[in-house]
């Protein structure tokens, strides 16, 4: 059993969990499709919505779905039946529908103003000026494409998701049957009818990961709100299941996933027989495609390193804190072994170099072999975590993953004086006791700072004005 050393305390972990499995009939009437899966985790879900299903946040979703109007019958259907078993208004099941695309928005809020009209609804104050990233949950992940000695090829994933004290209990594997005959398989979460990882097996089949990536160009957050709002484009985890139950082989998967639209930015990570690729997507198409070739293994986690994204190394979620690469970190691992198992390569995803303090679910998938390895591991997150604006020490989580440096929390942990939240752009940050005053950026939400005087000689979240004119407007 592992033994987790935080400060002078010392845990002992649990052993790994097996994933719940249900299997859902494509063939039974949309509004009915998830009832047993609701009746399994349904005590959860009334935990969750009952803490954070305030008034404001349904008031939103009522908003944002109201303007959507009803999606495709057939997803429609499904968030219908998933709000009756619930007892949860619909328009907050449809809102959750988007919570992949909503939380790529990288911004702080304190209301939304909507694009087709004067009302604006108000962010409650605990989580107002957060990023949406950190307040609703932000999807991390690593994806490893690795072929053995004999050629296989494996494909390893960690799905790493903020609140994961609530949501790795929301998570279960589904097998998707049609005529009785099962059509693909996919990772999922109670209450959230997206597609998360897959698998569609068969002599030319292939396996399916998402993964976030946050948008990267002033703008972005306006053609996401478009593509959202005027477009009303379709979920992207509704069409990554579409996908998986209308193409049989790897090739037309792989030109479907470069190719259909998408609301939002993301990482598509598929293999198939002997082969992989890695998909960086924009909304209307591919950024650019990695392909496996003539590589032992390609990895992928968050961020565009083919572009020198440094966004990599602030990544708050790893253990072993801000500076390091979860992706560098399994590149090294990986290059320490001569070959891989699925097992070992299991191991390797829990290792510090490379899993996430709310790594929820992990998996290990050949096509070739026809093989799921699957797991609940446990995560630092798991055990609870903490609500915006509290103080913590250094054994203690935060539900977001994010915190900032503040000495008004020093009487709960003099060594660790920390609160939970980022930081919005234009608030002054608190100084680490340090020579160098760019250490603690990762405070700010944006993971950018510039030095000011009016913040007494401290730096400022955000980027310098004076250094670029252009100003993307909040949403």
């Amino acid at each position: 059993m592992w033994r987790i050393c935080l400060a002078v305390v010392c845990v002992v972990a649990r052993p790994p969990l097996p994933v719940p499995e249900f299997t859902i009939d494509l063939d039974r009437e949309p509004e009915h499709r998830y009832d047993e899966v609701i009746g399994h985790f349904n005590d959860t879900l009334q935990v969750l919505m009952g803490k954070y299903g305030k008034a404001p946040i349904l008031a939103l979703a009522h908003q944002f779905a109201k303007h959507r109007g009803e999606e495709e019958p057939e997803l429609q259907g499904e968030i219908r039946g998933i709000a009756r078993e619930t007892n949860i208004p619909e328009s907050a099941i449809q809102a959750v529908s988007f919570l992949y695309e909503l939380q790529t928005l990288m911004v702080p809020l304190e209301n939304v103003s909507w694009p087709w009209s004067s009302e604006s609804t108000p962010i409650p104050a605990e989580w107002a000026k957060q990023s949406i990233a950190s307040t609703f949950g932000g999807f991390g992940c690593t994806g490893i494409i690795i072929k053995d000695e004999d050629g296989s090829v494996h494909h390893a994933r960690n799905l790493d998701f903020s609140f994961a004290k609530w949501l790795q209990k929301l998570t279960f594997w589904g097998t998707f049957i049609k005529g009785g005959q099962e059509i693909f398989k996919v990772q999922m979460i109670a209450g959230y009818p997206m597609a998360l990882t897959g698998m569609r097996g068969g002599a030319n089949g292939y396996t399916m990961e998402s993964n976030t990536r946050y948008l990267d160009h002033v703008g972005g957050n306006t053609e996401l709100i478009h593509n959202l709002l005027s477009e009303k484009r379709t979920p992207g985890g509704w069409v990554k299941r579409k996908i998986m139950e209308e193409v049989d082989n790897y090739e037309d998967a792989v030109e479907a996933f470069s190719t259909r639209p998408y609301a939002a930015t993301e990482y598509n990570i598929v293999s198939g027989v002997k082969k992989g690729c890695i998909i960086a997507r924009n909304p209307d198409g591919a950024a650019y495609r990695i392909d496996l070739n003539d590589e032992r293994y390609i990895v992928m986690t968050n961020f565009d390193y083919v572009y020198g994204d440094l966004k990599e190394y602030f990544d708050p979620t790893s253990p072993m804190g801000i500076g390091h690469s979860r992706r560098k970190g399994a590149m090294k691992l990986l290059d320490q072994t001569n070959n891989i198992t699925a097992e070992g390569l299991m191991d390797l995803m829990f290792d510090d170099e490379v899993v996430a303090k709310d790594t929820i679910f992990q998996s290990v998938f050949n096509v070739e072999k026809n093989s799921v390895d699957m797991r609940l591991p446990f995560c630092e997150s798991c055990g609870g975590c903490y609500d915006f604006g509290t103080c913590v020490s250094s054994s203690q989580h935060c539900c977001s993953s994010r915190s900032h440096f503040t000495l008004a929390c020093a009487s709960h942990a003099a060594t660790h004086p920390m609160r939970c939240g980022c930081l919005p752009d234009g608030t002054c940050r608190a100084a680490r006791p340090s020579l160098n005053s760019s250490v603690g950026v990762e405070d700010c939400c944006s993971l950018e700072d510039h030095f000011t005087l009016a913040c007494g000689g401290t730096r400022r979240c955000g980027k310098d004005p004076t250094l670029d004119s252009k100003v993307e407007l909040y949403v």
